[in-house]
Parts: C-alpha cells; structure tokens; sequence
C-alpha cells in the first residue's frame, strides 16, 4: 500500500481522498471532505463516531501526534495546504483589486475607494507573508 499525503487530502495507492489538515500544539488532524471513510493505514488511527441507529453521521478524522512516524510527511502536506490557500488568497485579492478599479473607473465612490485601499494593504501583507 502507497500512502503520500497531499495538500488537498491523501492519496492511497492512487486514489484521492479529499482531506483538509488543521494543526494545534500537540498535533495534526486531519479532516475528511466527505463521508467516504478514510481506508486503513498502518500508524494511523481513524475517529469516527457516527452512529446510524440515531442517524447522527460524522466524517472521518485521523489526529496525528509529533510522535508518529507518518507525521513529518503530514506535516509537509498541511505546509503545502497553507502555501496553496495563501496563493489562493492573493488570487482571490488581486481579482476583487481588479473588479473594484475598474468600477472606480466607471463612477468615484469614496466607500469603494476605502475598500480598495483595504484590499491591496491586504494583498501586501499576504505577499509579505
């Protein structure tokens, strides 16, 4: 069995599954998008407290301590998550930058001139990030 971690998930002999990772002191977890259970991975405990006779459901969650030995690979992959939600960010800044200069084109508008301004201070700390 091939298991990589990914920034939108892991990836277990080929297939995806789609995850999000959330880091605190003492550890990694990670999330699952859906309600397809995680498959088994040696290492690895699955959460999952779903009961179906009250038809409470929840998603899987695999919490990954410092002491692990998947855990430098998952800490690489919630990294990757961060640097890819960071460039998602800016993206999503310099689109709405772009929008609103063209409205300010088209009529002044103090209000959209302060967003503007709070937007592209925004973008700079982003790019300084």
């Amino acid at each position: 069995m091939t298991v990589r971690f990914m920034y939108n998930g892991i990836k277990v002999d080929g297939v995806l599954y789609k995850a999000r990772y959330s880091k605190s002191q003492d550890a990694i977890a990670i999330y699952a998008d859906s309600y397809q259970s995680f498959p088994a991975i040696d290492g690895l405990t699955i959460l999952n407290d779903t009961d179906s006779m009250i038809d409470y459901f929840e998603k899987d969650t695999i919490r990954v301590n410092s002491n692990n030995p998947h855990y430098i690979d998952v800490k690489d992959a919630y990294n990757m998550q961060c640097e890819h939600d960071r460039k998602w960010s800016i993206k999503r800044v310099q689109k709405s930058i772009a929008k609103l200069e063209a409205m300010l084109k088209e009529r002044k508008s103090r209000t959209l001139e302060e967003w503007l301004a709070q937007n592209r201070s925004r973008l700079a700390e982003l790019l300084a990030a």
